[in-house]
């Protein structure tokens, strides 16, 4: 650099030299340098690390901008995102009334849960539920395939969970599984809880095997129903005209639903269930099961001691592992039998079928257990119905539940009528959920009211009948006068 200083001072422009010899010798010129530069292509400056556009430019050395780019500056450091657990629902920080959580992260940390400010069951003896009867035979059948038929209807599921969960629901109840060989029935006959295959061309069940699908389905049904904070309710077994064809058409020997060989695969099969249960919310949770669903002896004697042992078998060798008589239901619409085995009935001579029944004091039940079972009785959606199973002061039923199964009985409802069944309308809801609610508390016994969104029902192109368990199917306002009848009842009085 001193060298090229000295000879620019000695010989170049401007030097005595160049002006007395620069016309013959001619001036020194310094040799020039090319450089690669990187350039903001905003400013033109050199660029800093921080410039978006940056474009790599050769020039001369002399020609290099002296100035670094100015305009853009190192980013403000940016804030450290939260992370934490939200109410599952809402999204938002959980209250002490929120049921489930899940840990989620966001730009900045949330506010307090909107929702769940009350608790949702006040009451520890009266519930409200949903009858959502085949709900769970639907969700199979839309979603057995999987893919995005699957995504969507649980998205459409959890819409109306949550519905459900705002109006203080504890409970959505259902059919475990229909399969009877008929036509109207063709999409849930071989979506059973056991395996099939072909045998002579023909399907046939293997009782010894589970239908994975089956079971992979009903787990991801529970946690739907866990998140959100509704229980689901799960009825076992149908009448036996529903659920005849895997005890009919078998590789196992068995011949129909009330042969002794079926009995152990059905035990079997109450056990899956509680255990699927289990692995969803943990081993101490209790589900509430019920056996079976309208199991009419009409009048037959032995028929009546059928349903007696079919209910005992299933609750002391399949059920009592996993929940007590408190968690359980029978079914009381048709058949006293069902919970004769189940009960203390009373005094000897209390079998209402003496003459074929097995035990000589015609007397049934464990001492002591009556006043668990909860029982069951449909038809009750007006305040006819209701009136008409007013709860006794003593004796009679220790817990009732009142569902709307077949609409209302006395045909009084003013709301949804479809073939010979009829349903209330939101006022009739109103009137029959208090009084209900009413009587339950006057005499302090539990009881439970089951709401069936009957205008979700539908006919397909086949003339069958569905339901449709869309958000917007649904007439939300009956469930609101359940609502409200119930917070009139147990927490404004």
């Amino acid at each position: 650099m001193k060298i090229k200083w000295t000879m620019d001072w000695w010989f170049g422009e401007g030097s005595w030299w160049c002006q007395v010899f620069g016309s013959i010798f001619g001036c020194w010129h310094p040799e020039k340098i090319k450089v690669k530069v990187e350039i903001c292509v905003d400013t033109k400056d050199r660029a800093n690390p921080y410039c978006p556009n940056v474009a790599l430019v050769e020039m001369w050395e002399d020609e290099v901008p002296d100035k670094e780019c100015s305009v853009h500056k190192k980013p403000d450091p940016q804030p450290d995102k939260w992370t934490g657990e939200v109410c599952s629902e809402t999204f938002k920080l959980p209250r002490k009334y929120c049921l489930h959580t899940v840990v989620k992260t966001f730009d900045t940390k949330p506010g307090l849960c909107p929702a769940h400010i009350t608790p949702a069951y006040k009451s520890k003896v009266a519930y409200l539920q949903g009858h959502f009867l085949d709900w769970f035979n639907e969700f199979r059948s839309n979603c057995w395939a999987g893919g995005n038929a699957q995504i969507d209807y649980e998205y459409q599921m959890q819409d109306v969970l949550i519905e459900l969960r705002k109006r203080r629901f504890k409970y959505a109840d259902g059919f475990g599984w229909i399969s009877n060989g008929k036509k109207e029935h063709k999409h849930l006959n071989y979506k059973a809880p056991w395996a099939w295959l072909y045998k002579d061309g023909k399907r046939v069940f293997d009782l010894t095997k589970w239908d994975e699908r089956y079971w992979e389905l009903f787990e991801r049904f529970l946690r739907i129903f866990k998140n959100v904070g509704v229980e689901w309710i799960m009825c076992l077994f149908m009448r036996e005209m529903y659920c005849c064809l895997p005890f009919d058409k078998n590789v196992n020997g068995v011949c129909g639903f009330w042969s002794p060989e079926a009995r152990p695969y059905q035990i079997a099969y109450a056990r899956k269930v509680c255990e699927t249960y289990k692995k969803v919310y943990g081993t101490n949770y209790k589900p509430t099961i019920k056996i079976a669903n309208e199991m009419m002896h009409r009048g037959k004697c032995q028929k009546f001691h059928d349903i007696m042992e079919f209910h005992a078998d299933i609750f002391f060798d399949g059920l009592c592992d996993f929940i007590t008589l408190n968690e359980t239901i029978a079914d009381y619409t048709g058949s006293e039998g069902c919970g004769a085995e189940l009960l203390e009935l009373g005094k000897v001579g209390s079998c209402p079928k003496p003459s074929c029944c097995y035990n000589p004091q015609h007397r049934h039940g464990k001492v002591g257990q009556g006043r668990k079972i909860w029982f069951e009785q449909h038809g009750v959606s007006t305040l006819t119905d209701a009136i008409r199973n007013k709860p006794k002061q003593s004796g009679g039923r220790p817990k009732q539940r009142l569902t709307e199964d077949a609409g209302g009985y006395a045909k009084d409802g003013k709301g949804i009528k479809w073939g010979n069944f009829v349903w209330g309308d939101a006022t009739d809801t109103h009137e029959m959920a208090t009084y209900i609610f009413t009587e339950f508390k006057k005499v302090g016994k539990h009881g439970a009211i089951a709401i069936l969104p009957a205008s979700c029902l539908k006919l397909n192109a086949e003339g069958v009948v569905y339901f449709d368990f869309h958000v917007d199917a649904i007439d939300w306002t009956r469930f609101d006068m359940a609502q409200q009848s119930y917070e009139t009842v147990y927490e404004n009085n």
